[in-house]
């Protein structure tokens, strides 16, 4: 087991001084990453794609038209632009925090300033889980009002405006609510165990929901913008092993797929979640405990 996540280490590591060695010079067209676009007063950021590299992509709004456009933008463009192309900016203060060694983390080794944009084209696009990810964020935001629509985008597909983090983040983080969706993915059990019962209830064999499941996973995946915690939950939802023989399978998937999940924040919060879980239902599971009292030794 060392050697393979040795092996895999090198292989990233490897990658990872590849494809810094191999960025671009110049920039001066990108195509977003719809479900990554953020106004916030007049700052749009997203990410954005050309040649196969991630960019993170910053630029300052000059009309409230180009507000409008880019907060409700619902298909995939080209943005064609005059601008610059830097290597993210590293820590500046002691024990501060890292841009470049965070960006590094998601695949991502330089950032674009547009000073200019000189044109904005639509690209076609079929069943692309991002444009479907945006356009149902954006009719949670319209038909429902405020804060009930940020609970919606924020259980469902993870995602929360910058003008949730500013007027209620602090409340909701001293609470720990956001905190115990994010790690714990229970919105993923909760949808994956009614989606089967559903099915079951409607006559289908249980061989063909199984089959399904694999399916629903991955577009559910998208959805939530590929998050790691979501990931894991779905991993450890899919797995026939129990208690720590999942943990440990599902600690591997997570490093095929995902190789650097361990250096972000999330990634090591939402492993030392299940992996207490999963410590202590063993734990629960051995007491001589039944019904009632059971099911209060185990919450």
């Amino acid at each position: 087991m060392l050697l393979v996540v040795a092996s895999v280490s090198g292989f990233v590591k490897a990658e990872e001084n590849r494809q810094m060695a191999d960025q671009p010079k110049m920039l001066t067209e990108v195509t977003p990453q719809l479900d990554t676009v953020e106004v916030n007063g007049d700052l749009l950021s997203f990410r954005a794609v050309n040649s196969g590299h991630i960019f993170q992509v910053y630029y300052t709004l000059k009309s409230q038209s180009e507000q409008a456009f880019w907060s409700h933008l619902d298909d995939n463009v080209s943005v064609t632009f005059d601008g610059a192309l830097d290597v993210p900016e590293s820590v500046r203060n002691f024990n501060g925090f890292d841009y470049q060694k965070y960006l590094a983390t998601q695949g991502i080794y330089r950032v674009v300033t547009i000073k200019t944009v000189r044109s904005i084209s639509k690209k076609t696009s079929f069943l692309d889980l991002r444009v479907l990810r945006r356009r149902a964020i954006l009719l949670c935001e319209t038909r429902f009002p405020k804060p009930m629509a940020n609970y919606l985008t924020g259980l469902l597909f993870g995602y929360l405006p910058k003008d949730f983090d500013a007027e209620m983040g602090d409340i909701y983080s001293s609470l720990g609510i956001i905190h115990l969706f994010a790690l714990s993915g229970m919105q993923v059990n909760f949808f994956i165990d009614w989606l089967r019962k559903i099915l079951l209830r409607l006559g289908m064999r249980r061989d063909r929901v199984d089959q399904l499941m694999l399916p629903f996973s991955i577009v559910y995946a998208f959805l939530t913008g590929l998050s790691v915690s979501v990931i894991r939950a779905l991993v450890q939802k899919s797995l026939p092993f129990r208690t720590l023989d999942n943990f440990s399978a599902t600690f591997f998937v997570l490093l095929f797929l995902m190789p650097k999940f361990l250096l972000t924040t999330g990634g090591a919060l939402t492993m030392l979640y299940a992996f207490l879980l999963a410590m202590l239902r063993g734990k629960f599971t051995s007491l001589d405990t039944i019904g009632i009292k059971k099911t209060l030794v185990a919450s």
